[in-house]
């Protein structure tokens, strides 16, 4: 498994026209599985295609720089730094426009998912 599967059910269910809940969940599930795996990680972060949305492809990007961090790799894959994975507009992953927990997210997103423009508490990547 790579990060090409979540990738590809993400532009799936977007074109089936999947709310952000569902996408959501498949974006958690790949830090699950990257989890589960115990030798190889770095092929498992291989690039994934595009999704069709610029912002999921940018939260897959900083998803992966994430996942380098958690298990300790050297190296950042190169394509999690190539233009496409970056939005022009900050995108407040599943927080509507006037949400009181803007300032309690921005707290809790890493330098590199907000280089990315993704505002994302990470602890929604940590299953218990």
């Amino acid at each position: 498994m790579t990060l090409a599967a979540p990738a590809s059910a993400v532009r799936t269910a977007l074109a089936r026209s999947a709310d952000d809940d569902e996408l959501l969940r498949l974006v958690i599930q790949a830090a699950d599985d990257f989890a589960a795996i115990e030798h190889d990680r770095e092929s498992f972060l291989a690039e994934p295609p595009l999704t069709s949305d610029p912002r999921y492809d940018a939260l897959l990007a900083g998803l992966a720089v994430y996942l380098v961090q958690q298990a300790g790799i050297e190296k950042t894959p190169a394509w999690t730094r190539h233009e496409s994975r970056y939005l022009d507009r900050m995108w407040w992953v599943g927080l509507p426009e006037n949400s009181g927990r803007r300032a309690y997210v921005l707290q809790r997103t890493p330098a590199y998912f907000k280089a990315r423009g993704v505002l994302f508490n990470v602890a929604n990547l940590e299953s218990v």
